[in-house]
């Protein structure tokens, strides 16, 4: 799933552009000072990830919106500090929005740094994604453990 070509839609219906607006500005949010902004962006930016599912043949549009941003939410997490409770539920965001990168580990990565709610509420093919990189991350640890051996 190429989240490049999902977006290049020469038409995008009122809806549509009303979401991308919404889920931009949620982003933009996560730039503010105030815990009390970043805790309600975060909790909206949550609730579009759960509620669409993740599929292989199309993305979820709050994802195609989103995917340009994920460099800029991954330096916004990692300023903030470790102990900020917040920080929790963008990793999650992050590791959803990372489903669309299938040769980086970055989906799990992230997984692992965010709330450990329960993980099937973010979908099947999340879910199935989540298992695949599990199997390449333990594989590329038994590789290295081989070669020091």
């Amino acid at each position: 799933v190429d989240p490049n070509t999902s977006s290049k839609r020469e038409f995008i219906n009122a809806d549509d552009l009303k979401l991308k607006e919404e889920v931009l500005s949620l982003a933009a949010c996560l730039r503010a000072q105030e815990e009390s902004v970043h805790v309600k962006a975060l909790s909206k930016l949550v609730e579009h990830c759960k509620s669409d599912s993740i599929s292989l043949s199309e993305l979820p549009k709050h994802i195609t919106f989103l995917f340009d941003q994920i460099d800029e939410l991954k330096d916004i997490h990692k300023s903030w500090a470790d102990d900020y409770e917040p920080k929790k539920d963008l990793a999650n965001v992050i590791s959803a929005l990372s489903f669309v990168e299938s040769e980086s580990l970055e989906c799990l990565k992230y997984r692992r740094l965010g709330r450990q709610d329960a993980i099937g509420s973010w979908g099947l093919e999340y879910v199935r994604h989540l298992a695949e990189e599990l199997r390449k991350d333990f594989e590329n640890r038994f590789d290295k453990d081989e070669t020091t051996c």
